[in-house]
């Protein structure tokens, strides 16, 4: 079991608080703003972060499909049940998906779509080296999938290989490994890519976990933990000891559809999928008005409102 001490989020005075799993933010991150993008329903919205800490959810972005946001009225309902956004490239783009098979890169500056194609009920997607996105595919498609943005023909994978109920993934670039969470396994893969058109993923060891019904994935920044959350509990994995351990804060909530660490207070944020966000140490809970919240993660970027 882990160790570490959690900083609150707008104390001047820094308390500390034993998480499990979890290691001591670092206080070397660059002066960067961290706001909350939260991904449910037809939109993909930012929280501003100093409001949420005065118990407010206040929009200083949001983006919808629409021919004005770069995607053709044909394709829109791609997006009419959005499920998750991560920011990406330095916080300068999101990578979007939508369980009605939509999948995206959005510029943060612009709101248009430089890159799309559709995944079949996909739950979310990762930025790979060079460029490379994958997305899982999860109950009725059960696989993941490779593009390339680059490629002649972005929207047609170049790699694809089966994964049941395929839900989390996240990229370890100093392992230089593919975490993925399917049903009821943590998967992790290498990458061999002699060129992008040949890019394919090999399965190098498989964790059964403790429960049923993968769902989240992520990454605990500064630490060799990550996050799982699946229909009963919420866990963390570590990937050096490799070991299963409940979280100390979470662990007994059900269904938890996303979970978060700020990556320099360490606060918690996790959904449930509805109205609001939750976050913890300090605690509170933040309704989100009429906008859903199915996903939320932490947004670090140069991102100004």
């Amino acid at each position: 079991m882990f160790a570490f001490r959690l900083a609150l989020f707008v104390s001047p005075v820094l308390p500390t608080l034993a998480v499990s799993g979890l290691l001591e933010p670092s206080r070397t991150t660059a002066e960067r703003t961290t706001h909350l993008v939260c991904a449910g329903g037809k939109e993909i919205f930012i929280l501003d972060a100093g409001d949420l800490a005065k118990g407010n959810a206040r929009k200083i972005w949001s983006w919808t499909a629409s021919p004005e946001t770069g995607v053709p009225e044909s394709r829109t309902k791609w997006f009419a049940n959005l499920d998750d956004a991560k920011a990406v490239n330095d916080g300068k783009q999101v990578l979007i998906s939508a369980s009605n098979s939509g999948v995206a890169l959005v510029d943060i500056a612009s709101r248009k779509v430089t890159w799309m194609a559709t995944v079949r009920n996909a739950h979310t997607a990762e930025m790979l080296s060079g460029g490379l996105i994958v997305a899982a595919s999860s109950i009725g498609g059960d696989e993941l999938l490779i593009f390339d943005p680059k490629a002649p023909t972005p929207e047609i994978p170049v790699f694809r290989t089966p994964l049941p109920s395929a839900h989390g993934l996240v990229w370890d670039d100093d392992r230089k490994t593919l975490w993925a969470l399917g049903y009821d396994e943590l998967r992790a893969y290498t990458i061999t890519s002699n060129d992008r058109a040949q890019t394919q993923l090999v399965l190098s060891k498989t964790h059964k976990l403790p429960g049923i019904g993968g769902h989240d994935l992520r990454a605990v920044p500064k630490s060799t933990g990550l996050l799982i959350s699946n229909k009963e509990h919420v866990y963390i994995f570590d990937r050096t000891k490799e070991q299963f351990t409940e979280h100390a804060t979470l662990g007994k909530i059900e269904k938890v559809k996303s979970i978060d660490v700020h990556p320099v207070t360490g606060q918690l944020v996790h959904s449930l999928w509805g109205q609001k966000v939750t976050l913890s140490n300090p605690d509170s809970e933040i309704k989100t008005g009429s906008s859903i919240v199915y996903k939320a993660r932490w947004f670090t970027g140069d991102f100004a409102n």
